[in-house]
């Protein structure tokens, strides 16, 4: 790892810790894909109101051990997108020998995105698909803005369902309204997606700082 690459995942990490320390009661932090709820945890003890969306219901029991004495915290059993519906996720050969490392692999992702691409068929071919619930996340936030005036921290980590997302929020201009965004890329997975990362990455550091949205969420 170079050291740009190094000072901008530490940037990411003083971003979100920065959120972290200024969430209260009152105020609002979104999860997406929140798996075991390790990140949610975080959220919900500052007494902020949380909103943790995690699709794999084999998962939520994990979470529910860590926020279940949280009233300030929901978990919804769903995925997150650009529309509501329901979709499909795809879960690795090897997560029943270890979910707790394998849970953090599920994908939406469509299956020829999955099973024409090596590096995911490889972790994917034998594994499972269970059908979920999908939420219009733009139409969520939008909902809760009415109440809330402004989000206060997004955490985006959805294995490669985030870039058709980014691309709605920023035609949504809903960044506006969000103090912190951090996103985990996933371009390294879905290499045919590679032009369209770049193009969404651009269009959003020519709008917003790496203060406002920032990318190198690990």
């Amino acid at each position: 790892m170079s050291k740009s690459e190094l000072s901008r995942l530490t940037q990411a990490d003083t971003l979100f810790a920065d959120a972290i320390a200024n969430l209260e009661p009152g105020k609002i932090a979104i999860d997406c894909g929140a798996n075991v709820g390790k990140y949610t945890l975080e959220m919900a003890r500052t007494g902020a109101d949380v909103f943790a969306f995690e699709p794999d219901e084999l998962v939520l029991p994990n979470i529910g051990r860590r926020v279940d004495d949280y009233e300030n915290v929901q978990v919804i059993n769903a995925a997150v997108g650009i529309k509501s519906g329901s979709i499909n996720l795809y879960r690795s050969k090897n997560y029943h020998n270890n979910q707790a490392r394998e849970s953090k692999n599920n994908t939406t992702m469509s299956a020829d995105q999955v099973f024409s691409n090596p590096k995911m068929s490889e972790t994917f071919e034998d594994g499972e698909m269970a059908t979920v619930e999908l939420v219009d996340l733009p139409k969520f936030i939008n909902e809760k803005l009415k109440s809330y005036g402004c989000i206060s921290l997004l955490k985006v980590d959805i294995e490669g369902a985030e870039v058709e997302l980014m691309e709605e929020m920023l035609a949504q201009r809903l960044f506006d309204k969000i103090d912190l965004t951090v996103i985990e890329t996933h371009e390294f997975l879905f290499p045919d997606l590679k032009d369209r990362y770049s193009s969404i990455r651009k269009a959003l550091r020519e709008v917003y700082p790496p203060e406002v949205v920032n990318f190198d969420w690990r």
